[in-house]
């Protein structure tokens, strides 16, 4: 109970930092008063409030630093630094992760952007030089701010960035760029490193491209080299997490180390130590997303309970690994992934012991009910997450969770034992690939049919905080009388308050290049004065990326009148969705 009241103390903090203008204190001081007179939750209240205060100081130094420490700096720098991720080879461009050790600008060092880290984009040349994991580097750029939030409920490429732990971007060329030293990097991290290219050259040896790109995915969490197509079919068809390097996975990888260390026979106490150093290289191994390092202290936690024979507490367990993820970086709270992650969990965790169903003596038929209830469970939670983000819901989730599955779970464990053969005897996993070429093919067959499927996308427009505060407060609350009455509130006013009579209204859209103007009327009429677009549909389709979200966002789901201006792609060349 203590670690989870230090959790929610810390979120508290964490989000009054973020969004709150006014000082935390008088919310303290309440609290404090509220323990004076509460003898029996004294001691919660005051850790509570202690907590609250720390995470509040620590996330309110980190804005602070995010805006001072490249406060004054703008145009030309030189800086030296150590790449520490792989390249993403775009189209114009190679983008790199790179630790700042030293930056001048204006001929003067600036220190306090040491142990900072910036995203360098290097632009492509004639001749191209790709530089490596651990490679240290001197580089002369362009400096820049990342962008905040174009359009009203946007996209915040700066926030975003910050989940990174990323301050700025710089601009550079290839000519521009010098090697200065090779693996300046931990040795732990430089083995994970190579062993991962292995294991991505060891796939792409085995498998067609397509198919090679996506169990990189799948086992290893890169999804870099998955094509739009399948990741856009994935998304549509509520697959998106599989994907994600996550609990199942952690799963096999526990029961595959379990098995091999038990057929050597070197005693359960010390199996579990190296399933626990297994556990962390794999983290590390997969990029130590929040998905996977929530899986994995989950795991680690109930490994070193059973070597201390305590009893593990799932409470504990997702309490514990969510506040170490936000003291390593309170930004994670602010990243998608974590937060459909936890959301999951939580939802599985609370909601399946108490949807009810029949038992089936047909195992099979047992095993669908279940999946089918963890996927619902799941997604009690994660439905409102799915609104705010991506203005989308899906009536079809249960059915591309209880095909895709099992087909799933054997491409992890096929794809994890032909891998590890790959390192050992090659023409053997050559053999095998082909078998998990069609499980493979197979999977990518039941996302695209299942993205097809009627009503496996719906658009819907972005939910208030306060109605997805109503909505999780009547999914956990005790009184069916309360349920009724919220959901009944959050029905009204997502259908029938929007037809309230208002102002009218004017909005003027940013697309980039082009021209987009909003209008909606007293009576709710929404008018459009051009879509934006964009020269080239291939690169960027504005229609899909930016305006129907902002649509969404305020509250607009249906164009009553469109007008054009004139002709050009950038002012009609979009997509509109109802």
């Amino acid at each position: 109970m203590t670690i989870f009241i230090i959790m929610l103390a810390f979120i508290t903090g964490i989000i009054w930092g973020l969004y709150l203008k006014f000082s935390i204190v008088p919310f303290l001081v309440f609290l404090v008063i509220i323990a004076i007179f509460n003898k029996s939750k004294r001691n919660l209240i005051i850790l509570f409030s202690i907590f609250c205060l720390i995470s509040n100081i620590y996330i309110y130094t980190l804005e602070k630093g995010f805006i001072n420490k490249y406060k004054n700096i703008s145009g030309e720098v030189t800086i030296v630094g150590t790449i520490i991720k792989d390249a993403e080879d775009k189209e114009y461009n190679y983008k790199y992760n790179v630790k700042v050790e030293k930056l001048k600008f204006d001929g003067k060092e600036q220190k306090q952007c040491e142990g900072t880290y910036i995203l360098l984009k290097l632009k492509k040349e004639k001749t191209n030089h790709i530089y490596n994991y651990g490679d240290k580097i001197m580089l002369t750029g362009e400096f820049e701010l990342p962008q905040g939030q174009r359009n009203y409920g946007g996209f915040n490429y700066r926030e975003y960035l910050k989940t990174k732990n990323i301050y700025g971007v710089v601009i550079s060329k290839m000519s521009q760029v010098r090697l200065i030293k090779t693996n300046n990097i931990n040795i732990v991290n430089m083995f994970a490193n190579k062993v991962s290219k292995k294991i991505k050259e060891n796939i792409s040896n085995m498998l067609s491209e397509e198919q090679a790109s996506l169990l990189t995915g799948i086992l290893i969490g890169d999804k870099a080299g998955i094509s739009e197509e399948i990741q856009s079919d994935f998304r549509d068809s509520n697959l998106s997490h599989m994907l994600a390097i996550s609990g199942a996975h952690v799963s096999y990888v526990i029961l595959g180390v379990t098995f091999a260390l038990d057929k050597i026979k070197i005693g359960k106490r010390l199996s579990k130590v190296f399933t626990i150093m297994f556990l962390t290289f794999f983290t590390i191994l997969t990029g130590a997303t929040p998905s996977v390092q929530r899986a994995s202290i989950m795991a680690i936690y109930i490994l070193v309970g059973n070597l201390l024979y305590k009893k593990p507490n799932i409470l504990i367990s997702i309490s514990l690994s969510m506040l170490i993820l936000l003291i390593q970086n309170p930004y994670n709270l602010l990243d998608i992934g974590f937060q459909l992650s936890y959301g999951g969990t939580i939802g599985i965790v609370y909601f399946y012991k108490k949807i009810k169903f029949k038992k089936f003596k047909i195992k099979i038929l047992q095993k669908v009910i279940e999946m089918m209830i963890i996927t619902l469970s799941a997604n009690i939670v994660i439905i409102p997450i799915m609104m705010l983000h991506y203005n989308t819901i899906s009536f079809t989730f249960l059915i591309s969770n209880v095909l895709a599955s099992p087909i799933l779970g054997i491409v992890i464990i096929l794809g994890f034992i032909i891998v590890l053969i790959s390192f050992i005897l090659n023409p053997l996993s050559l053999l095998l690939s082909k078998v998990l070429s069609i499980f493979l093919e197979v999977l990518i067959f039941v996302a695209n049919i299942c993205s097809n499927l009627p009503f496996s996308k719906i658009y819907v427009i972005t939910p208030s905080i306060m109605q997805i505060i109503l909505y999780y407060y009547a999914i956990i609350s005790k009184k069916r009388f309360l349920k009724i009455c919220i959901f009944t509130f959050l029905v009204v006013s997502l259908i029938f308050v929007p037809m309230l009579p208002s102002e009218l209204r004017l909005y003027f859209i940013d697309v980039g290049q082009g021209d987009s103007t909003l209008i909606i009327t007293p009576k709710h009429k929404s008018i459009l004065i051009d879509g934006g677009g964009t020269m080239d549909l291939d690169t960027f389709d504005v229609g899909k990326n930016t305006l129907i979200p902002y649509l969404l966002d305020r509250g607009v789901s249906k164009i009553d009148y469109m007008m054009v201006s004139h002709f050009d792609s950038d002012h009609v060349r979009t997509e509109c969705y109802q």
